[in-house]
């Protein structure tokens, strides 16, 4: 009976650590290339968790000819924008480039922090869409899009029925071994 005790209390305690411990996610995009003038760049339902602990770090590289205030890209996660970067502007986005500039020819990588309510609300149906809006003036025929978003999540619990099938065959083979010949 006190293996039975034990099994029983080292499975809780296990089942319990699973449930409550968070993991990494990262919701990786790209790279994806439009040869077009003033491309939109679409990434649509990547698979999302849909829940989160804690901010939200979303991480892009563009490569495009950015080297004008007129020639930014506006960033939508759902629908809902993210702002403008690359326009000498640094009060319209959410991302750390200095100065909010682009540059001629390069691969600029910026990112910005995403409130756990605001992207809560974005992953509750478990997917994602992400768009690069990029403005009438980039006349770059070779625009290239990749990055990722990374937070951490509650991992997908098992049902209870797993958790008590997984109990009762437990018990089962405890009961086997105490019944078995010596």
């Amino acid at each position: 009976m006190k293996t039975i005790a034990r099994l029983a209390v080292a499975g809780l305690a296990g089942a319990a650590s699973l449930l409550s411990a968070a993991s990494a996610a990262t919701i990786e995009f790209g790279p994806t290339r439009d040869t077009g003038i003033a491309p939109t760049i679409t990434f649509e339902n990547l698979i999302t968790p849909t829940s989160i602990i804690g901010d939200a770090i979303f991480t892009f590289t563009v490569e495009s000819a950015l080297n004008r205030s007129d020639q930014n890209v506006e960033i939508f996660l759902d629908g809902m924008s993210l702002g403008t970067v690359f326009d000498n502007n640094e009060t319209n986005d959410l991302f750390n480039q200095p100065d909010d500039q682009g540059a001629a020819r390069t691969e600029l990588t910026v990112s910005a922090t995403i409130d756990e309510s605001i992207m809560a609300g974005l992953i509750a149906d478990g997917l994602l869409t992400v768009v690069f809006q990029f403005s009438d003036d980039v006349l770059d025929a070779d625009t290239i899009v990749s990055g990722s978003i990374t937070f951490d999540s509650n991992p997908i619990p098992l049902p209870a029925a797993a958790w008590i099938m997984i109990a009762g065959l437990g018990g089962m083979v405890s009961m086997r071994r105490l019944n078995a010949p010596r």
